[in-house]
């Protein structure tokens, strides 16, 4: 509740000055029998007509901060829960794709839903609960101080609310239920979705877009939840109003039958209200004790700062590796890489299945930490920078994009509403993906080919024109026309580029300024196509197919 009292500090006072009212409110049911009590005893000169319309007003009065305080402390605690959600996502989606791949996105949606509902209901509204039930229980016991310090007391049973509104009201509660369940699965379906596509908002810098998304998302929930909240909460005010007047009516009914002699006046102040005030806390307090360790719990694990992810980023210019080995479990994949990679050259990495051209892919992007060696990435001028700028220099098209449950020209533009469709479809036609750019896409991919999802991938990477294009096997499963279409797309690009492929195309032959050749995880060859080596090792591949 620190950062949203931080936000929101106002809301919070509100909250803190209602409830004392509210308790005053609802602990004035005692000064409302009193004065019920005078009139009948004489001691105050008041007319029956105006004693009833002082009950009907006090009535409408504390039924009316009743909803304030109920309604405020749950919309307090939705917002913050909001809030979290958003603060949670940005920690999500702000981490490597190394530390991605550590956390299931099952365990990341369990954070963002069930963890915030707990730390929502456990913790945030316990917490406000907790001060409206001591604020209570202070001033019901110095009023009873007041009143009657020597008075023994026993408790007093509520009258139930009325039966019939439940059934009146249901339609308005399940509507408002309903409206609040579709929100809470479109903003899983959402979340679902981006995050399923995290390699995909890393590699083309996509976590700002991807935030305002989930932002708008999370606040049609917050805002759906606070529908929900207001009509339940009018409807339990309703109730406190019935249980309310069927209570105090007793009162004033058996006031009647006090001034008819039929009762006595001890009969009708023999307890007095003011003790239900002060064991309802105690009672209702057993058990939102309870609940506050598991919400606590669940806030502290929630409680990851948020990386503060620069605005701009520094343009790459060179790679080096140096003796670098990496494993995938307790595999070696790479052995001993030594490479320089200048982003305004073009490449081929060639190789036979296993050789390690995937887990140097992964190297270089930081999916896969190295366990030897050493990487650096530096500007034009030599100085060093980060991997985070690599990732933003260069756009990549890996083997299996992810999909996004949205049109295939939103999966082509991702998301960016500013990309023209005449663009769109010539980063589509520039990847041999002759599919309509309304064709609506699952999360899964289950309407695309695997040729079709790479060459999804690569419309992507096309679109942004990038300085450095990382494509990895964008010739597989193509024929002779897809596959010159798409070589003649890469050789055309202004930057450098990095191709790793079994296809050895003329056109993407013909354009490459080294040959990069991997066995068993380690370079054993690098040099122009015509050098007698890579023409041996391409001879080499060719015959082992």
């Amino acid at each position: 509740m620190r950062a949203y009292a931080k936000h929101h500090p106002w809301r919070l006072f509100g909250y803190v000055v209602i409830a004392p009212i509210a308790a005053l409110t609802q602990i004035g049911f005692a000064q409302v029998l009193r004065m019920i009590t005078a009139v009948l005893t004489g001691t105050l000169s008041r007319s029956y007509g105006w004693l009833v319309a002082v009950v009907c007003g006090y009535l409408i009065v504390a039924c009316g901060f009743f909803y304030l305080d109920h309604y405020w402390s749950q919309a307090i605690a939705a917002q913050a829960a909001s809030e979290l959600r958003n603060r949670v996502f940005r920690a999500l989606t702000a981490q490597s794709l190394s530390t991605h791949r550590q956390l299931a996105n099952g365990r990341a949606l369990a954070r963002l839903t069930t963890q915030v509902d707990t730390v929502q209901t456990g913790w945030y509204l316990q917490l406000l609960t907790l001060y409206g039930f001591i604020v209570e229980f202070l001033l019901a016991v110095g009023t009873i101080l007041w009143t009657a310090p020597a008075l023994t007391v026993a408790i007093l049973l509520l009258v139930l609310p009325g039966l019939l509104l439940p059934v009146v009201a249901r339609r308005w509660l399940t509507r408002a239920k309903l409206a609040q369940l579709e929100a809470v699965q479109r903003y899983t379906a959402l979340v679902a979705d981006r995050l399923n596509g995290f390699s995909t908002m890393a590699l083309f810098n996509l976590r700002a877009r991807f935030n305002r998304q989930q932002t708008a998302a999370s606040q049609q929930l917050y805002q759906a939840t606070a529908r929900q909240l207001a009509v339940t909460r009018a409807v339990q005010s309703l109730g406190q109003l019935f249980s309310n007047t069927m209570y105090l009516g007793t009162w004033v009914i058996g006031a009647r039958f006090v001034l008819n002699g039929q009762l006595t006046l001890a009969d009708l102040v023999a307890f007095s209200q003011l003790v239900i005030f002060v064991s309802e806390p105690l009672e209702e307090g057993i058990g939102l004790l309870a609940e506050l360790p598991g919400g606590l719990a669940a806030a502290r694990q929630l409680a990851t700062p948020v990386p503060q992810l620069g605005q701009g980023h520094a343009n790459v210019a060179r790679v080096s590796l140096t003796g670098v080995a990496a494993t995938m479990g307790h595999t070696a994949v790479l052995e001993d890489v030594t490479l320089r990679l200048d982003l305004t050259r073009r490449y081929l990495l060639v190789g036979a299945s296993g050789a390690g051209k995937s887990a140097l892919l992964s190297v270089l992007l930081e999916a896969l930490q190295p366990t030897a060696g050493t990487m650096r990435y530096e500007t034009a001028a030599g100085e060093p920078v980060s991997c985070a700028d690599f990732v933003a220099t260069v756009a990549v098209a890996p083997q299996a994009p992810d999909i996004f449950a949205a049109s295939l020209a939103d999966n082509i533009r991702l998301f960016d509403d500013t990309v023209s469709p005449a663009a769109v479809a010539q980063a589509a036609s520039a990847a041999a993906l002759a599919l309509p750019l309304d064709k609506p896409l699952s999360a899964e991919g289950a309407n695309l080919s695997g040729g079709e999802q790479k060459r999804l991938g690569l419309a992507r990477a096309l679109l942004v024109a990038p300085e450095f294009l990382i494509a990895d096997e964008p010739l597989a499963g193509l024929d002779g026309p897809q596959a010159a279409t798409v070589s003649h797309s890469i050789v055309a690009q202004s930057g450098g580029f990095l191709v790793v492929t079994h296809q050895f195309e003329p056109t993407l032959l013909a354009a490459v300024d080294t040959v990069i050749v991997m066995h068993a995880g380690r370079v054993v060859a690098t040099g122009a196509v015509s050098s007698p080596v890579i023409q041996q090792q391409l001879q080499g591949l060719a015959a082992r197919g």
